[in-house]
């Protein structure tokens, strides 16, 4: 009878660990099935092209301006005419900054349609506007009163002569920018037809055209560049 009833228990035990064995394995079964079937309806993911102008204030557009973005962690920069162009996701965050203005954030609409979102942004001045600054010779107030007390006054006489030389001095410069109507009318004549004779191609270099060098040479001989002193 003990025989037949360790028997019994022996059996029981095997029956409930095949059992448990089952329900385990019935439990995996269905979380893979789970998973599996979570990844085939995840939707695969949209881009968009966002692209536009970066501007200032006064509508004017900003180069060179870091654009980079959050999610998808793309980036790029704006060209010399303020362009842009980045591929990002719906609701994604976008950066821009650059020196000297305050740093922009821009969102992406999550419910938006296009494969393409154009999107100007306009970015302000981050930097602080300083009053006047005199800059002096002198390294505390009181060495300014010590100078200025110093100061030697010159004569009327010696400040306008000053003023004579310095007037002078400046219609000279202004003299030796400005041509004659012939010099000038000559040195255009001389452009215009340098360039009809090397248009579509490398501009002359007379340094190594020997033709140039030869009237250069014969002129030496003539006494073409001889100067009026040795004339005299």
């Amino acid at each position: 009878m003990f025989i037949f009833s360790f028997e019994l228990n022996s059996l029981l035990l095997y029956f409930a660990s095949v059992r448990m064995r089952s329900l385990f394995t019935t439990v995996i079964l269905a979380m893979l099935l789970f998973t599996t079937a979570s990844g085939q309806e995840r939707k695969p993911e949209r881009y968009v092209q966002v692209g536009g102008y970066v501007l200032d204030i006064a509508r004017q557009p900003i180069g060179n301006v870091n654009i980079h973005t959050k999610m998808l962690r793309t980036g790029t920069s704006s060209n010399n005419d303020g362009l842009y162009s980045i591929v990002a996701l719906p609701g994604d965050t976008i950066e821009f900054s650059a020196v000297g203005f305050r740093t922009l954030i821009s969102v992406v609409p999550t419910d938006i349609k296009e494969a393409r979102f154009v999107k100007d942004v306009i970015m302000e001045y981050d930097t602080i506007a300083l009053g006047e600054v005199t800059v002096l010779p002198w390294g505390s107030y009181p060495q300014f009163l010590k100078a200025m007390s110093e100061l030697e006054i010159r004569p009327p006489e010696e400040i306008e002569n000053m003023e004579r030389n310095v007037d002078i001095i400046h219609r000279q410069i202004i003299n030796a920018n400005v041509l004659s109507p012939e010099a000038a009318y000559r040195h255009i004549a001389v452009r215009q037809s340098n360039e009809a004779y090397t248009r579509g191609q490398m501009p002359q270099n007379n340094l190594l055209n020997p033709f140039a060098w030869a009237r250069f040479i014969e002129g030496l001989r003539s006494g073409l560049l001889r100067n009026e002193r040795d004339d005299r």
